[in-house]
């Protein structure tokens, strides 16, 4: 169970090096992988909630495409 949590892990970190817009990327970053809220991850990067609920998103949206 563990190597697949590693094998996932890696596979979710590829597709936000693969993103254009990297601030997408450090969101998605401390989301998913650090495990920040994104009110955290708001207070982190000194951005408005709503500015990192905005490239969440988008950081979502852009991986779903491709």
């Amino acid at each position: 169970m563990v190597s697949e949590s590693i094998d996932i892990r890696n596979e979710i970190a590829e597709k936000l090096l693969d993103l254009d817009n990297q601030l997408e990327a450090t969101v998605l970053d401390f989301y998913f992988l650090e495990q920040y809220s994104l009110n955290d991850i708001a207070d982190e990067l000194s951005y408005s909630d709503r500015q990192i609920e905005r490239l969440y998103v988008d950081g979502i949206m852009s991986v779903r495409c491709r």
